[in-house]
């Protein structure tokens, strides 16, 4: 049996908000629970749990770090393996794999609320994608796949555009994080909303957002500090030069390759205009024809001065002009249609010269752009508290900060301007240095729960957007505190993590459940067994892929087409790239 040691619990109801556990700073360092332990986290086992069978370990491996199954020939070559280190090397494999990256990038898709259409989808097409949204996810994809540092992928997330990414520009394509989730186009103050709800959330565990209209009621946060949060985003969300974010982007090219690309498009551009001079060339007499044969079907009384008021389109304000080119400017504009009428031999031709204009054009080379956050530079608009969160009954004016709860034993929020031609005012990269202190009390404790829950179903802290005095306490708050510290002594490294988790006994547990551990472990809360879970959608599907030899491990560029079926399913088109 394997019954984990629990820590008592200390219940907050009645103290002071701000001494709850998840506003006080790491202590370090934290010693092994036990001695002689391997790590803290199994120092919290039995020394002879019920392990999971080598076929149950492996897919569990498998499907936790890449959300694809094992082949029989891998089940049964790690079976064959007695080597004691045969797991490790096991991980290993799998966190080298472009898979690994593609799953990890999945889940914190979800936090970031990326999606490739606007919003709830009902008809598909150009005008319902986002443009280029996908470059966030391929940053995404291969941050992970490279074993980024957190602290890097955080300021990245906020502030790319300020951290000398310039010889790496994929990581420009970090900057669309703060573009995503809903759109609220005409409201900036909503925008800003989402965007606090989003980082503090996702990076920091805490509601900041419910302090919108007053005072937080239960976290010690207060409306001032949600409005000193928004004051860091509202350099780029200034709702006096609103740019939609559906239409933020920034070029990601070197100047040389720049040259390269305008110079191509120079020389495909010149021969389109040639074919559509050639064009003009064959329709012009064509057109001057038929307009001459319109004109001369009106009375001959007014025949010249019609030509005039539509041809020439002079004396503007001659009443009796305006009023011919009002009555005959209709009847004399020639179309295109109006021209092949009866004229095959026209029809032919042109036909032939717009299939090579389109072919010319598929040889234009687009400038690679990314989604992206940007400062508007200038000034930046004053912030003030919204009283009852109300634009038109504005408060006191604030300056951009932190929450003061979170302050206590770090460096304090700084914003350094960087100068105005540098089109920035140095909020958000602020901010970013701001959340990635490696004392911080919540930034790494909040990514390794959130790495804890992938691996066991439900993380130490069963809450992992609020980590407040509303959310969940932790159920091993020091084993919480150990791996946050390793986190961070580990140099931020997300594989680390995982690989630490998955070679240790709590992770290779079986799922069998006693009926005398479930009387004393119902919900699995100390660890007493793997806790059975069902696999996503994504690996369900992904299995069937390959199941019958059809999966595409292509990764990275635009997102694959999808349809809408007659009973309103939404699938992906399953054509040359449905399978990916």
């Amino acid at each position: 049996m394997a019954i984990c040691l629990v820590a008592l619990i200390v219940q907050t109801t009645g103290q002071d908000r701000e001494s709850h556990w998840a506003f006080q700073p790491i202590s370090e360092p934290i010693p092994p629970l036990t001695q002689g332990a391997g790590n803290a986290i199994d120092s919290f086992m039995d020394s002879n749990p019920e392990r999971a069978l080598p076929r149950v370990l492996l897919r569990r491996l498998y499907f936790d770090l890449t959300g694809l199954p094992p082949t029989y020939e891998q089940i049964e070559r790690f079976r064959k393996d007695s080597r004691p280190d045969a797991l490790s090397r096991q991980a290993d494999r799998l966190l080298a794999s472009p898979a690994y990256g593609e799953r990890q990038a999945r889940r914190w898709l979800d936090l970031a609320r990326y999606a490739d259409t606007k919003d709830l989808v009902q008809t598909f097409g150009s005008e319902r994608m986002r443009p280029y949204a996908f470059t966030y996810r391929n940053y995404v994809v291969r941050a992970f796949n490279e074993n980024m540092p957190y602290d890097r992928f955080v300021t990245d997330q906020i502030a790319a555009d300020r951290v000398g990414a310039d010889g790496e520009p994929w990581r420009l394509g970090a900057l669309g994080f703060l573009t995503l989730g809903r759109l609220f186009d005409n409201n900036p103050h909503d925008r800003w909303d989402d965007q606090v709800d989003v980082v503090t959330r996702g990076l920091l565990g805490l509601t900041v957002s419910c302090a919108r209209c007053h005072d937080h009621k239960y976290d010690p946060l207060s409306q001032n500090d949600y409005y000193r949060l928004s004051a860091v985003l509202q350099t780029a969300y200034d709702p006096y030069d609103w740019v939609l974010p559906t239409e933020r982007y920034l070029e990601v090219i070197p100047p040389s390759e720049r040259e390269l690309i305008e110079r191509h498009n120079a020389i495909v551009q010149e021969a389109i205009n040639d074919l559509n001079e050639k064009l003009e060339q064959i329709s012009k007499p064509l057109e001057e024809s038929l307009f001459r044969s319109r004109l001369q079907s009106l009375p001959e009384v007014i025949r010249e001065d019609v030509r005039k008021a539509v041809q020439d389109n002079s004396d503007e304000e001659d009443p009796v002009l305006k009023y011919l080119r009002t009555k005959f400017e209709t009847f004399l504009t020639i179309t295109r249609v109006m021209i092949e009428d009866g004229n095959r031999e026209f029809q032919s031709e042109a036909q032939a010269i717009d299939k090579a204009i389109s072919e010319k054009k598929k040889d234009l080379k687009e400038l690679p752009k990314i989604r992206a956050l940007y400062d508007m530079g200038g000034e930046p608009s004053s912030v003030y508290v919204l009283n009852r969160g109300d634009a038109l009954i504005p408060g006191d004016e604030v300056q951009p900060g932190v929450p003061v709860v979170l302050s206590k034993d770090l460096e304090p929020f700084l914003v350094v301007p960087p100068g105005p031609e540098a089109g920035t005012s140095g909020r958000r990269l602020a901010l970013a240095k701001w959340l990635v202190q490696p004392k911080h009390p919540l930034t790494s404790r909040v990514m390794v729960n959130r790495i804890w829950q992938e691996h066991f179903g439900s993380g130490i802290v069963s809450t992992p957007a609020n980590f407040g005095v509303t959310g969940a306490f932790p159920s091993h708050p020091r084993l919480l505190d150990w791996l946050a510290t390793e986190f961070v002594s580990r140099d931020w490294s997300i594989k680390e993590m995982h690989r630490l988790i998955v070679t240790s006994t709590a992770y290779r547990q079986s799922s069998t459940r006693p009926d005398f551990e479930d009387a004393l472990d119902p919900d699995n809360s100390w660890l007493s067994r793997m806790t059975l879970r069902r696999m996503d959608a994504e690996q369900r599907y992904d299995s069937m892929l390959i199941a019958t030899g059809q999966l595409d491990p292509k990764a990275f560029g635009s997102p694959v087409p999808v349809i809408i079926e007659k009973d309103g399913e939404v699938v992906s088109e399953f054509g040359p790239s449905g399978g990916r």
